[in-house]
């Protein structure tokens, strides 16, 4: 799902997943006179010992409970995001540090 559909806290590898993407397109451009194909499989969630960890991580950063990490944010489909995005924003609106202006 991150190839297709950013998400909260997950930069980095949102990242990487959306850089799979455009090389396989340019893979696939690039062969495409030479009969060359290129695929990309998309698996949804995985739960893994890596993702128990974040659960309750991610529930406190967002402030939600963590059956709403996993329904809300690890289960989300691209076709229900918009609709939950409203619900997804943390409270903290910004989790960058304020800099003072440029000169």
């Amino acid at each position: 799902m991150h190839s297709k559909e950013a998400s909260l806290l997950k930069a980095p590898y949102v990242t990487a997943k959306h850089g799979l993407i455009g090389f396989a397109k340019a893979v696939a451009k690039e062969g495409a006179r030479h009969g060359v194909r290129a695929n990309v499989i998309c698996p949804g969630f995985v739960k893994t010992a890596l993702v128990d960890k974040q659960i309750p991580e991610q529930a406190n950063m967002l402030g939600i409970s963590e059956a709403a990490v996993i329904r809300d944010v690890m289960l989300r489909t691209p076709s229900t995001a918009n609709s939950q995005r409203s619900m997804m924003l943390p409270k903290q609106r910004s989790f960058l540090p304020r800099s003072s202006p440029m000169p």
